[in-house]
């Protein structure tokens, strides 16, 4: 009789019976309790995650090793769970459903090479259509996860053409609407997130899918539609801190005419206890306000204390910081103020993962550079200016500098004994010494009896002033290094504080000698300084060309370039760009500037790449021709036809002016004198065309040259 049973309970036998015993152990000792772990799984998940605010929210959480580490206790669990079938319950008609938990637990185990080899299985092997569909599902997300696109766009022109349940139709538009987003297809996403809030329940789910809709509205410069979104968001059953989010991006785009109310709004916000430590993002969203509105002071004001304000995590302070740099960069052009903000931007640690990123650091760099020329203009000028001044004008100048010095030392001094009296009264205050009774010694309540209090009060005093000497003037950091006369010697083998004395302050003749010093009194400093300038300003308007693109703050510094330094070596270059900009901005000033260039510097290339558009190309040309021709006066040369080869070579450097061919004939032509005209006229050739081409990719071979002319001198005696 036991045989029969146990032959009718067998996992292997078809019979209703045993189905029965197997799908009732199947249903509820596998499949109900590990589906009920990862649902809590998934609700853990969902409530610890970490939203970035200052970015766009991701549909679906990136998952990680990390993020699953956190759940490891209940997908364990399931797995143990719904494995049971699969070793004891063959014939179970719930087989099919435990094999989808243990894809679903692998999944949120972030194991997903194996996830997709379960979901397939699944999907291959069960009669259900609806768990397959869900399996489906599973793959596409974990396609995704894997950035494996191409077999994720399959499985959603699968999913497309099936009649998936209200609730899987939900998961489906989810995981799709992810699979966008991460491939920055913002429109589809927007569009698939807009059917999916309509077929979602209330809830924090669905609040943060219409605050993500937002979201995408801003990206594409619909605030109305983005404000309809973050108002549902405030209607909808959210979690106080997406709410909060929501109504801080209403704040950025309110359109109202009562501004009244939005900065009552406002006020009530940042002064609410539960606010304290979002205070940096509430004064960021009001400061965006004021930037949409054109009004940059307020906006720059509370961009400020944005970044100040107690609490706010570095990433909050990298973007008010940021805003701040591009403020004084693209609406003020103050390069300086930039510059700096752009500093404490990435001092703050702006993520990678910032929009725009790559621009933001690049512009950084080159505002470096910027800057660096504009000091050297704003410092060399400046030193220029004093020199120019006569003697009693420049002390008092100094006089001012030196006064100027001292008041902001004066100033930090006392800042700092403040800070320190801050301190010291605190520790005093925390004492409750009024309740300290001085005449009981032994009272614990006494500052001097309480260790604790003591201590703290050494710390602080330390951290302040140094572990000094108790002794008269200790403030001091300098004392007079006076001896008593009767003051008996110490021994050398006894123990002595070493003092570190305080440098002594210059007097303000001294200083001012000192001042003096560094000013470029001498000719010769003069010409220096100038050529400093003359290069900063030449590489300024370089990078307001090409670098910033301001055009026409690009042009005011070539003009100034050419004004101060007619006989600047870039001149030619300086008007071939000046042309270049009046071409692109249609302005009749490029002839102006064109006749100037083939007037002034007729034989260079930037003369005939102004009367020729297409001279470069016609160079390529030019340059076969000109190799032939340099190749027929070198072998003229070998040959020793010497005259023949020099009329080549006159003739190259006529036709050829202002290129690099001109070199090449000017080199073979030293070479010719060299073989015609002796040693000295060979040397001072060499050196003329050291002195006319410092630039020239010949040099390194033309120099060579010059240092065996020096060696033949010697050898034969010329020196």
């Amino acid at each position: 009789m036991g045989s029969i049973i146990f032959s009718a309970c067998s996992q292997y036998s078809k019979g209703p019976v045993s189905v029965a015993y197997h799908d009732l152990n199947s249903h509820y000792n596998a499949y109900f309790l590990a589906n009920e772990r990862l649902t809590e799984a998934e609700k853990v998940l969902f409530s610890t995650r970490k939203d970035d605010y200052n970015e766009m929210l991701a549909v679906l959480i990136a998952h990680d090793t990390v993020r699953a580490g956190t759940v490891k206790t209940q997908t364990t669990y399931a797995i143990e769970k719904a494995s049971l079938p699969v070793q004891y319950h063959k014939n179970s008609n719930w087989l099919d459903d435990c094999y989808f938990q243990l894809a679903r637990a692998r999944f949120l185990q972030a194991d997903f090479e194996n996830a997709i080899q379960t979901y397939k299985y699944v999907n291959s092997e069960s009669k259900d259509d609806a768990l397959r569909q869900r399996a489906m599902i599973g793959l596409l997300r974990s396609f995704t996860e894997l950035k494996n696109y191409d077999y994720a766009s399959a499985v959603i022109n699968r999913l497309r053409k099936d009649k998936l349940s209200k609730h899987d139709l939900v998961d489906f538009y989810e995981a799709r609407a992810s699979y966008h987003q991460v491939r920055q297809e913002y429109d589809q996403t927007l569009a698939v997130l807009k059917q999916t809030v309509k077929r979602m329940r209330a809830g924090e789910r669905r609040a943060r899918m219409y605050y993500i809709i937002g979201q995408l509205y801003q990206r594409n410069n619909r605030p109305k539609d983005a404000y309809a979104n973050f108002e549902r968001v405030m209607k909808s059953n959210a979690s106080y801190e997406l709410a909060l989010q929501a109504q801080l991006q209403m704040i950025q785009m309110y359109a109202g005419k009562d501004e009244r109310k939005l900065l009552k709004q406002f006020n009530r916000l940042l002064h609410d206890e539960k606010n304290k430590e979002y205070q940096g993002r509430i004064l960021y969203a009001i400061g965006m306000y004021e930037y949409r509105k054109d009004r940059l002071d307020k906006a720059i004001d509370y961009f400020s204390q944005s970044s100040q304000a107690k609490g706010t995590d570095n990433r909050q302070k990298a973007l008010a910081f940021l805003k701040l740099a591009e403020i004084y960069y693209e609406k003020q052009q103050n390069y300086q103020a930039a510059k700096n903000y752009y500093d404490s931007t990435f001092n703050a640690g702006l993520p990678k993962s910032t929009p725009d990123y790559d621009v933001i650091t690049k512009r950084h760099k080159v505002l470096d550079d910027f800057v660096r020329h504009y000091t050297i203009i704003q410092t060399e000028d400046s030193l220029q200016r004093i020199v120019k001044m006569d003697d009693a004008t420049r002390s008092k100048f100094f006089d001012e500098v030196i006064d100027k010095q001292e008041k902001q030392e004066q100033e930090a001094e006392d800042k700092k004994n403040s800070e320190i009296a801050r301190e010291v009264g605190a520790i005093f205050d925390n004492l409750d010494i009024e309740k300290q009774s001085v005449n009981n010694t032994n009272d614990v309540n006494w500052y001097f009896s309480n260790p604790t209090a003591v201590a703290q009060g050494r710390t602080s005093f330390i951290r302040k002033w140094g572990n000094r000497k108790l002794e008269d003037n200790w403030r001091r950091g300098q004392k007079d290094a006076t001896i008593a006369e009767d003051q008996p010697t110490q021994d050398s083998n006894d123990s002595q504080p070493v003092v570190t004395e305080k440098p002594k302050k210059p007097s303000r003749e001294e200083q001012k000698k000192n001042m003096l010093a560094k000013l470029p009194m001498a000719p010769e400093d003069i010409e220096k300084s100038n050529e400093k300038i003359e290069e900063a300003y030449y590489e300024l308007g370089k990078i307001l060309d090409k670098e910033l693109l301001e055009k026409k703050n690009a042009i005011k510094d070539y003009e100034t370039l050419l004004e101060r330094f007619p006989s600047t070596e870039h001149a030619a270059e300086v008007l071939y760009a000046m042309f270049l900009i009046y071409q692109e901005l249609g302005d009749e000033q490029q002839n102006t500037v064109k006749n100037r260039l083939l007037t002034q510097y007729p034989t260079t290339l930037y003369a005939k790449l102004v009367s020729n558009p297409n001279y470069t190309r016609d160079e390529n040309l030019a340059d076969i021709q000109a190799d032939r021709a340099f190749q027929e006066a070198y072998q003229l040369y070998e040959a020793q036809n010497f005259a023949e080869a020099d009329q080549l070579v006159q003739s190259g450097l006529q036709q050829y002016a202002g290129t690099l061919n001109e070199q090449r004939f000017k080199v073979l032509q030293i070479k010719i004198v060299g073989k015609t005209q002796g040693l000295e006229a060979y040397r001072k050739a060499l050196q003329d065309f050291v002195a006319a081409y410092p630039q020239s990719k010949l040099l390194p071979y033309v120099q060579n040259l010059l240092l065996k002319t020096d060696e033949m001198g010697k050898s034969s005696g010329n020196k």
